[in-house]
């Protein structure tokens, strides 16, 4: 009888443990991706047609069931979360992208998995990842001379971060208009991705020599629809034209009277209003008032 109850008591725990396992793998967190290859084998979908993909920086990664390797099929990878075209979602997919999602199980095939994305960053050429991947963005520190350590660094899918004191953008694939938009990018809450390494150069300003990633490519965040008619809006205000812009983007792209404003982050206040306390350098916001 004992016995009998012990083999039952560790056949359960045996299910809870693999339940966990499977349980684990669901709740993969979010990571970066790069597509290594286009499934052309030829059997049905959604078990062929897919495609292959990895994390950046690492050897292996873990698949749908449980494995490692150097890559990994997922039936497709679902952009809907970025308020896309299908025309931009198809050319989406087959550039030089890097995807930031999670690999979930289908629902019709649930040993299948898609990439389920929630942000995409694209390069402005063709290429391919062949070092260190990093997101950088601006730390918030300021300075009054150069080298000045405003720029973290953190090494993608790792918990890796440096305080640097720049991206060097100059060996970089890209035009000067594209570079300019890796710069704004820097200053965004979305940052930047950049495929480089470390380098100092010596004597760089007053304050000394600076530590900056050299960077090989790009990856510039991928803007939605209305992420591109609010640029633009913002644009035409900037401009002194905000009598073209129209009450549409007004009302979704600049805060309303009482809305939160001058903060990293935050949207204008309407050409109508005036954002009142806010201070950026600190991080405090203003309120949006008449």
């Amino acid at each position: 009888m004992l016995r009998a109850l012990a083999i039952a008591v560790g056949f359960v725990s045996l299910l809870g443990i693999r339940g966990d396992a499977k349980a684990a793998r669901e709740r993969q967190d979010p990571a970066y991706y790069v597509v290594t290859a286009v499934d052309v084998r030829r059997c049905a979908q959604p078990h062929c047609g897919g495609y292959f993909i990895a994390k950046a920086n690492k050897r292996l990664t873990e698949c749908a069931d449980g494995a490692v390797a150097a890559s990994c099929y997922v039936a497709t990878i679902d952009l809907s979360r970025l308020g896309l075209r299908m025309d931009e979602e198809r050319a989406l997919r087959e550039g030089n992208v890097v995807f930031h999602g999670v690999m979930r199980p289908r629902k019709d095939v649930p040993r299948l998995r898609n990439l389920v994305v929630s942000d995409a960053f694209r390069a402005p050429r063709e290429g391919s990842l062949s070092s260190t991947l990093f997101h950088v963005g601006s730390n918030g520190v300021q300075c009054v001379t150069y080298p000045c350590p405003d720029t973290e660094a953190r090494i993608v899918n790792t918990t890796r971060t440096r305080t640097l004191d720049g991206v060097d953008l100059s060996g970089a694939s890209g035009t000067e208009r594209d570079k300019e938009a890796a710069r704004r990018a820097l200053l965004d809450e979305r940052g930047l991705l950049v495929e480089g390494v470390e380098k100092v150069i010596p004597k760089a300003g007053p304050a000394g020599d600076a530590t900056v990633i050299a960077a090989r490519q790009f990856f510039l965040p991928v803007a939605s629809h209305d992420e591109e008619d609010c640029q633009e809006a913002h644009q035409r205000v900037d401009a002194g034209d905000a009598g073209s812009v129209t009450e549409a983007p007004l009302s979704r792209c600049f805060g309303g009277v009482g809305d939160p404003c001058g903060s990293r982050g935050l949207l204008p206040c309407r050409p109508d209003l005036t954002c009142v306390g806010g201070r950026p350098e600190t991080d405090i916001p203003g309120v949006c008032q008449p």
